[in-house]
């Protein structure tokens, strides 16, 4: 028996005005995985997580959640099956963390309606599962960025996801941050969420990714496995830059180095 994929994009189509930026975009999802888009400036990255969200209308083609097209879903049935996290996130509010957790609880509550106790109950699990509970008093402008974006995370978990959309949700955080965050992302999608992260790094994507998707001028280049996508070929195709191709001993993946770096720099880099 065949099984329902999670998520199913057919010939996608879409862009801005009379400008086209995915051209026919194909690919399913059969089970909760941590999938990194990567991909050069402008190659279509976070209009591909516009359409999935179904924020973006496409021109042609079909994007399915669980067999359903999502443009025909609402709004709330949208947000109660996808979570976004969007790349800038506005941080000027001053409302506390937990308010704005319970703002992930919206598409459940009727108009004028107060939160339920099962409502605080998942503001605080999602709270726990991001580790922010002991912000829960704090207000989100005196954050630091990666707490800030941990709070925002939890939001979108708030939202009981089956699927979550991160657009680069690491790029502006330093390394202990975007490990840690990355560790959450791969612990969410083992706990059952399909996580779609769009990521800079591409050595942060082939460690913490169970798949990657390389798109390439708004078409797919490449998808599957670490070892099996991040290859010269696709590099160099995708980002127009020599590179040399390591193995990361403590991970099992690849690891890109620009080929501008020097013989005994790689050596070195191998046994680290």
């Amino acid at each position: 028996m065949k099984t329902m994929p999670l998520l199913e994009l057919r010939n996608l189509c879409t862009g801005y005005g009379d400008k086209i930026v995915l051209k026919d975009i194909s690919f399913s999802v059969e089970e909760p995985v941590f999938a990194g888009i990567i991909g050069a400036n402008g190659s279509g990255k976070t209009t591909l997580l516009k359409s999935i969200s179904g924020y973006l209308k496409p021109r042609r083609g079909l994007v399915a959640v669980e067999n359903k097209d999502v443009r025909q879903m609402s709004v709330r049935e949208r947000a109660k099956t996808m979570g976004y996290v969007p790349q800038d996130i506005p941080y000027d509010f001053a409302f506390k963390c937990r308010d704005l957790v319970m703002m992930g609880r919206m598409p459940y509550l009727k108009r004028f309606q107060k939160e339920s106790a099962l409502d605080r109950e998942t503001v605080r699990e999602a709270m726990e599962m991001t580790h922010t509970w002991h912000l829960r008093d704090r207000v989100a402008t005196e954050l630091s960025g990666g707490e800030r974006q941990r709070v925002y995370i939890a939001r979108a978990l708030a939202q009981n996801p089956k699927i979550l959309l991160l657009d680069e949700p690491v790029s502006h955080l330093d390394l202990r941050f975007q490990v840690e965050i990355l560790s959450l992302l791969k612990d969410l999608s083992a706990r059952g969420i399909l996580v779609l992260a769009v990521l800079h790094d591409i050595n942060l994507a082939s460690q913490f990714c169970d798949e990657i998707l390389i798109l390439h001028e708004g078409s797919v280049l490449s998808r599957g496995q670490p070892t099996q996508v991040i290859t010269y070929q696709n590099i160099e195709s995708a980002f127009s830059v020599n590179v040399e191709i390591l193995d990361n001993p403590l991970a099992n993946t690849p690891y890109i180095v620009p080929s501008a770096v020097k013989n005994n720099a790689k050596k070195e880099l191998k046994v680290v």
